[in-house]
């Protein structure tokens, strides 16, 4: 006698959680027993609790909200019942008799044997049931089942190669047509779309009575529609058009119609009639992929492609309606993606950026593979965040593109200036240093190297170089490369506030008089020579050097602290500059 519960947990729009409920009744020498498993892909976490003083509960908790009803269950041996709360659901075990605890994180053929009760938290719990002892171990010393089973250490057992159907494939010596099957599925993996409509044409009419033919038919109705969708300048002429796709896919559905891929196929008729733009057959297909096959990615992605049209007609608000509707009901990441990669065009056409970002960020935090997968279409993906001013979700997808290329692809060079390029946006210094650093590293004479060179010595000026010594000698360096450009004007302003902040006023004052200042820093250098000139008139004036105090009062023009004015006075008489001592008289 056996009892299944099986329970499939929605949480969010595109990630699926899944809980298995097992329960087995058996006899053994006239007893009977049970064995309750409960198996997640993620751990479930199980207490003890004490009924009475002879009675035991067990509490499972899955970290999960179950939108569904679920009835209580007892047996001779169990009572099983579920609480639903607002973030989880609980279920609880309450054994009659006797029971005996097991779990495991791994699946039980890949370990020779099961660990006791002795953590809260595993991916397997297992719960013996029973009313007295049957095939336990008598022995209060050994803790355990008795099972007589022996765990040997042969190999894996195998049955070889399956064909698509999952049978083993029976052919001896190996066949020519699995050979041919296997190359165009290498091919379309590979997305060389004109190869696989030319070789599987030659498998159709070489092995018309294979087993792989339905594959031969459905790989070539791939390639055409991926051919045509890309609007490549590849498609030879006679290689792919929208009326074959039709005049193919109705085909194979008369001699494969009880085949699994039949949305499929439904999805690429519909889709090349609406190319056509016979609406009214589009929607027949349309209507049968629906109908009959409402859960079927190929009918999501179908319900977008209808939307498109409708998009395409200025009926924006069905469109976007279809758009949300499928991104909240597919169950699978890749439809949903593209749901919402259309949402996000649409709302950069509007230039409603800020919409635009909700649904891009929502692909690259949960399905970045989506983008991934193709990382030219990643990289020019970032670059249009970026352009956006959406500099924060650009790194992060360059972040991860730059975790997926190869070492030496030609693509690395252009990711990792790029993502300098938007931590600098961010102002983001450390990342930006980091990652320019690492493009000269990788890339000293590649084509960019000059331009990432002056950026990382611009990044300098936010630097965090404490020694003075160090910093002036820095900023000549930058002046001495970079003249008559906006780094040599910015190192040139910082060396002299640096030399004012040191109290080495005069070769401030120096150094400033000899400065080629444009009109950007004009103001800024006037503003450094009156301050410099300041403390040293100030200087001069307590020292009474009135000769040297005057001479730069009259050069520069500082304004002169009040308390100075008795001092500045008397100068001024020592140096005959009568009329000016008598205003300040």
């Amino acid at each position: 006698m056996k009892k299944l519960i099986t329970l499939i947990l929605l949480s969010g729009t595109i990630s699926l959680f899944s809980l298995t409920i097992v329960l087995n009744s058996a006899r053994e020498n006239k007893e009977d027993y049970s064995i309750l498993h409960i198996f997640s892909d993620k751990k479930i976490f199980c207490k003890k609790k004490r009924v009475s003083a002879d009675r035991l509960k067990y509490i499972c908790e899955i970290n999960e909200n179950a939108n569904i009803d679920l009835e209580p269950k007892k047996t001779k041996l169990v009572n099983i019942s579920f609480i639903k709360k607002s973030k989880n659901l609980e279920v609880v075990i309450v054994p009659k008799y006797n029971v005996k605890v097991f779990k495991t994180s791994r699946p039980l053929f890949m370990t020779n044997e099961i660990d006791r009760y002795d953590y809260k938290k595993a991916k397997h719990w297992i719960f013996l049931l029973y009313k007295n002892k049957i095939f336990l171990k008598q022995s209060k010393n050994d803790i355990g089942i008795n099972f007589p089973v022996l765990f040997t250490k042969d190999n894996t057992p195998s049955i070889g190669a399956l064909d698509p159907n999952g049978l083993p494939i029976s052919y001896k010596g190996g066949s020519k047509d699995i050979a041919a099957y296997l190359a165009i599925k290498d091919d379309y993996d590979k997305e060389r779309f004109n190869y696989v409509i030319s070789e599987a044409s030659k498998a159709i009419d070489n092995f018309p009575n294979s087993i792989f033919l339905n594959d031969f038919i459905l790989f070539k109705i791939r390639a055409m529609n991926n051919l045509l969708k890309s609007k490549s300048d590849d498609i030879k002429e006679n290689d792919a058009d929208y009326n074959q796709i039709i005049k193919l896919g109705k085909s194979w559905i008369k001699k494969f119609p009880s085949n699994q891929n039949i949305p499929e196929v439904l999805y690429y008729i519909a889709n090349a009639f609406q190319n056509l733009g016979q609406d009214s057959d589009a929607r027949y297909f349309y209507d049968i992929l629906i109908t009959e096959h409402p859960d079927s990615k190929y009918t999501k992605l179908g319900i977008i492609s209808f939307a498109d049209s409708l998009y395409a007609k200025d009926k924006e608000q069905k469109a976007v309606k279809l758009y949300k509707d499928v991104l909240y009901s597919a169950k699978d990441i890749d439809v949903a993606s593209v749901a919402a990669e259309r949402l996000a065009k649409l709302y950069i056409k509007k230039k409603d950026y800020k919409r635009a970002k909700e649904y891009y960020k929502k692909i690259i935090e949960a399905n970045p593979k989506y983008y991934l997968k193709n990382p030219q279409k990643a990289y020019l993906l970032a670059v249009k965040l970026s352009k956006y001013d959406m500099n924060d979700l650009s790194a992060v997808l360059l972040e991860k593109l730059l975790k997926e290329i190869k070492r030496g692809s030609e693509l690395k060079e252009n990711v990792l200036k790029t993502l300098a390029d938007v931590y600098v946006k961010l102002k983001n210094k450390k990342a930006a240093s980091r990652y320019y650093k690492e493009y000269l590293k990788n890339f000293r004479y590649g084509q960019y190297s000059d331009e990432v060179k002056k950026s990382l010595d611009g990044l300098f000026f936010d630097d965090d170089e404490r020694n003075s010594t160090k910093l002036l000698a820095r900023y000549d360096k930058l002046m001495s490369e970079y003249k008559d450009e906006e780094i040599y004007q910015k190192a040139g302003v910082l060396k002299a506030k640096l030399l004012i902040r040191l109290k080495r006023y005069e070769q401030a004052l120096t150094f400033l008089d000899g400065f080629k200042y444009n009109e950007k820093t004009k103001d800024s250098v006037l503003k450094l020579k009156k301050l410099a000139a300041k403390y040293i008139a100030e200087k001069n004036l307590n020292d009474f050097n009135c000769l040297r105090a005057v001479k730069i009062i009259e050069s520069y023009h500082p304004q002169i602290d009040e308390n100075q004015s008795k001092n500045l006075g008397k100068c001024y008489i020592d140096t005959n500059n009568y009329d000016k001592a008598l205003i300040i008289a």
